[in-house]
């Protein structure tokens, strides 16, 4: 049932075995778009069209649901990434251990979409790797050294030219990271820690990364902690109520690239394809954590984040510290309230996965794949029947029953689409 029901993948060739010789291209995710979540809210107005996501979703009760945890829109997600070149996702973890009194039961919420990602039984070549959103104390090193080790096991983890396991660390502020840890000797010992216990428990070496904001303290801190190489989520702007164009945005993403590049460990280039979140000052549990007068940057041309791809290839490319793992980072696949995303949206189609396309110079689709949705009345504007990837047009389109699935809890017909090159 599975397979007529949701995204079906044949006929085309998978990508290479082992690491490219070029950069790897990773994308960042953000994956509290769910039915069961507020982070919508932000967006379920219309206000923002260009940033409302493809799974967008009429509620019975007529509101705008976001349902990107489920099954068949992460079998969209991979095709769609697939076809921009994309090799990897970064995925958000979050433990779930309720330390420091954080809620058990979101961080399990939080997660959904990765453990979704997981149960596919076909990832289309898009690997995967964790991202640790949540800073820890050191009685949670077991628990992040066996959700890794968890992880490596799958053979869709992305690895390293040495076969290590690339593992993401989100540490804002380093400084408050290591001071959870007990200071720079106890965040080393920790590090150390994890890495003896997945070497032990799964037989694997990890490269670990540090997404850092303030490069020129956080880098030499990451240095000394031993991580094996530094990037950042994104980069974003500060106060001020101002809109920066986004060249001057695109700038100071290259400074922050030419600090990274002087640090004598890797360093993975970030490409921030857009900064604003102003929509979520509307959002009443996310507004308190943002400044309030938020400068943005402006719209990118095509050009634009072509150019700035290509040069973030290059300065991944011509760094000999990343003979280990030549990669970029993209901010970010569903970023949507944010300001920076790739995944198709209702407002702009597929345009960033074309622009990325393109970039990369890379051509990757499927020879024929079928998406499905719930089916939506041809009269709202908030939602839209789900694109075709890049290189690829409609086939045929029809209707089925509903799907008895548990992770899809939508009554009514639903579309099925299929795609073909």
């Amino acid at each position: 049932m599975a397979g007529a029901l949701f995204i079906s993948w044949v006929g085309c060739a998978s990508f290479a075995s082992g690491v490219s010789a070029e950069s790897l291209v990773g994308a960042i995710r953000w994956d509290n778009w769910r039915l069961d979540s507020t982070a919508g809210d932000s967006l379920a107005d219309g206000a923002y069209p260009n940033r409302i996501p493809y799974f967008a979703w009429r509620r019975p009760d007529g509101a705008l649901g976001f349902p990107g945890d489920m099954r068949n829109v992460l079998e969209a997600d991979v095709h769609y990434a697939r076809a921009a070149g994309i090799d990897y996702f970064i995925f958000g973890y979050y433990l779930d251990s309720g330390s420091w009194g954080r809620d058990a039961n979101n961080a399990r919420a939080l997660d959904r979409a990765y453990r979704a990602y997981l149960a596919l039984p076909d990832r289309a070549g898009v690997k995967f790797a964790l991202s640790f959103n949540y800073s820890f104390p050191p009685q949670d090193a077991p628990l992040v050294s066996a959700v890794i080790s968890e992880a490596s096991r799958n053979p869709d983890h992305v690895r390293a030219t040495d076969g290590s396991i690339p593992v993401f660390f989100f540490t804002p502020n380093l400084a408050v990271w290591v001071k959870g840890l007990g200071g720079e000797d106890g965040a080393k010992w920790v590090l150390d820690d994890i890495r003896r216990r997945v070497r032990e428990g799964a037989g694997n070496r990890l490269y670990t990364v540090a997404l850092v904001f303030g490069i020129n303290a956080a880098g030499p801190m990451a240095q000394r902690l031993g991580f094996d190489a530094v990037s950042t989520y994104a980069n974003g702007l500060g106060g001020g109520g101002r809109a920066v164009p986004y060249g001057a945005c695109a700038a100071g993403a290259r400074t922050f690239w030419t600090a990274g590049k002087r640090l004598s460990i890797g360093f993975l280039p970030t490409v921030t394809l857009g900064w604003d979140y102003r929509p979520l000052l509307r959002d009443p549990k996310e507004a308190p954590r943002r400044d309030p007068n938020p400068s943005w940057c402006e719209p990118a041309s095509d050009q634009q984040w072509a150019e700035q791809i290509k040069a973030a290839v290059d300065a991944a490319d011509s760094n000999p510290r990343n003979d280990r793992f030549r990669s970029i980072v993209l901010y970010a696949w569903n970023e949507f309230s944010e300001g920076g995303w790739i995944a198709p949206t209702v407002g702009e189609g597929t345009r960033r996965l074309e622009v990325i396309r393109r970039a990369l110079g890379r051509h990757r689709p499927a020879a024929r794949l079928e998406l499905s949705w719930p089916r939506r009345s041809p009269d709202d504007v908030l939602t839209a029947d789900w694109p075709c990837p890049p290189d690829q047009r409609i086939e045929a389109d029809k209707t089925i029953a509903a799907p008895t699935v548990s992770d899809l809890p939508m009554s009514g017909d639903w579309r099925i689409r299929v795609c073909k090159e």
